[in-house]
């Protein structure tokens, strides 16, 4: 189930600003998906190089924004040779995604969901866009 920002009636630029807390490399992407007509529009994004930090930036504005969820896509591969190593760093793999611009103000989700395949962890966060 998606959480929740309420762009209201903000007519400014929304920002989002995202950090994968993990032990392994990690490639991020930002999906706008129109659930309604079902197209998925990918975002440009300007991440740090490796996918772990998505500095703070401009995804969109209200008329861009609203009625849409917003997709954060995290696939982290783990490295080592130890499966049991590899199992605890996957659990410790997390996401903190923090909204801002619209009348909801600064808003933190920390709640995406995991998935672990050996080597992989794969991190999702999904926002509806109201």
């Amino acid at each position: 189930m998606a959480d929740i920002y309420n762009i209201g009636a903000s007519t400014t630029q929304i920002t989002l600003e995202a950090t994968i807390s993990t032990f392994g490399l990690a490639a991020t992407t930002v999906n706008l998906i129109d659930v309604a007509a079902g197209t998925i529009i990918q975002l440009p994004i300007n991440d740090d190089g490796n996918g772990n930090i998505l500095p703070k930036q401009n995804i969109g504005d209200h008329t861009l924004l609203t009625g849409k969820r917003l997709q954060i896509f995290t696939k982290v591969t783990l490295t080592g040779d130890d499966a049991p190593t590899r199992a605890h760093n996957a659990a410790a793999t997390t996401g903190s995604y923090t909204i801002d611009g619209g009348d909801d103000g600064v808003k933190a989700y920390t709640d995406a969901d995991t998935t672990y395949i050996d080597p992989n962890v794969f991190v999702e966060q999904l926002i509806d866009m109201q």
